[in-house]
């Protein structure tokens, strides 16, 4: 038999079977080739319409049901989506801290980091990278628990790459610098003075 001929007799095949699984024309009554294949275009694609109604619907209910995903120790993104999945206690820590918006944290850093280096590049840009409860105490700085916000300066403009990472104390204001000063003759290198 001519592969053509395959080709061809599968699908009439399917649509005639369709057709009487449907309900439609009786196979005793002549049905042309042509008529049950237009018969079975027309049931398929109403099942087609149908699935994708259903997909639609669907697509629209999960879409509502799902929450963002967030870090269960990152409250940044949580915050960036207007504090809808920000957790009663971390609201409250908040509203109760010394350093409460993104933009304070900012603010902060940049006061602090031009402190420190006596200035802030046109190379560089600043942002709010996380924001993450403390696991444990550090002396003079933060308790356990205590909401830390983390700050970037970073590079721009051909000088990627992180100059300063700054952490600031939600709750009390306190700051630290994480990278150690940059060397004045070499400002490609960090100054790491042995202990």
């Amino acid at each position: 038999m001519n592969r053509n001929r395959i080709h061809i007799i599968a699908p009439l095949a399917v649509a005639a079977l369709v057709l009487i699984a449907a309900g439609s024309p009786s196979a005793q009554e002549p049905v042309s080739q042509e008529e049950a294949l237009q018969q079975a275009n027309r049931e398929m694609a109403k099942e087609l319409f149908r699935l994708r109604a259903e997909l639609e619907a669907a697509r629209a209910a999960l879409k509502k049901a799902q929450r963002p995903l967030f870090s269960m120790y990152d409250f940044l993104p949580a915050l960036a989506a207007e504090g809808k999945d920000v957790p009663e206690r971390v609201a409250k820590q908040l509203k109760e801290g010394k350093v409460t918006t993104t933009g304070e944290a900012r603010g902060v850093a940049l006061k602090h980091y031009m402190k420190e280096r006596g200035g802030f590049g046109a190379n560089q840009s600043i942002r709010a990278a996380s924001l993450f409860p403390l696991a444990a105490s550090i002396e003079d700085f933060a308790d356990s628990g205590d909401l830390i916000w983390e700050i970037r300066i970073e590079g721009v403009l051909g000088t990627n790459g992180v100059h300063q990472i700054i952490l600031i104390n939600a709750r009390t204001g306190a700051v630290r610098s994480m990278l150690p000063p940059f060397d004045e003759n070499r400002p490609e290198r960090l100054k790491i003075e042995a202990p």
